[in-house]
């Protein structure tokens, strides 16, 4: 993790005058370290977005390695999941599993529901009925897409969209990272009819990875919108 010092000094350097964007702040708790994954730290996210009464965060780290998709089960029955975001392990994990862990009651209430819409909505037929699949989805705890990245990427929180660091947790739980543990992370699209998702790599190039994906894992990088009101 780099240093608090650091931390501040690139929040000066990229916070507009007037602005919330590029600020680092800390909200909830989540294990970072290698030694004992029981102990839970604060997560600081750096603000992408601002609204009159909200902003947008997104983690400074990749915080987890979680598979992206999960396919039925054999001898399961219904439709076959849409392939999407919408039907992915990685956003019911996030909306379950990692927003009990890292949030207290008081901060899950301050999360605001975030929108994603789903390029490939698709539908399926079953015993002769058609269903549909809305287009969009709606998450407390979600990931950016291709669309944010290349928005984010032109302001001020930008060096936090080129860059992306997996705490230790994340690399000993599966994430594949370099020597200074700079690593890749999932973004919400894939490629239409495949399990194939896209993740950003270094300096924001968007790359494809199977959703499956053992041998170089990209890391989890959740995104929130949060109330404004009570943030310094």
């Amino acid at each position: 993790m780099k240093e608090m010092n650091d931390q501040e000094n690139t929040q000066q350097a990229n916070t507009e005058e007037g602005s919330m964007i590029g600020k680092i702040i800390q909200f909830g708790r989540y294990p970072q370290s290698n030694v004992n994954e029981d102990f839970s730290e604060p997560i600081l996210w750096v603000v992408v977005e601002e609204q009159r009464d909200r902003i947008r965060l997104l983690a400074t780290q990749g915080l987890d390695a979680v598979y992206y998709f999960q396919p039925l089960k054999a001898g399961s029955y219904g439709c076959l999941p849409s392939g999407t975001w919408r039907d992915s392990h990685i956003r019911d994990w996030l909306n379950s599993d990692f927003a009990e862990k890292a949030f207290n009651r008081y901060e899950f209430e301050r999360i605001l529901d975030t929108v994603t819409t789903i390029k490939d909505a698709g539908g399926c037929t079953f015993f002769g009925e058609k269903y549909t699949w809305e287009p969009t989805v709606t998450d407390k705890v979600s990931l950016l897409s291709i669309q944010d990245v290349c928005k984010y990427v032109k302001e001020a929180a930008g060096k936090w969209i080129r860059t992306c660091d997996a705490t230790e947790y994340a690399v000993r739980r599966g994430v594949i990272a370099d020597r200074d543990r700079g690593c890749r992370w999932w973004l919400t699209d894939n490629a239409p009819g495949d399990l194939i998702f896209a993740a950003v790599a270094k300096d924001a190039h968007i790359q494809a990875y199977a959703a499956t994906n053992v041998v170089d894992r990209p890391a989890v990088r959740p995104s929130i919108w949060i109330r404004k009101e009570g943030i310094c």
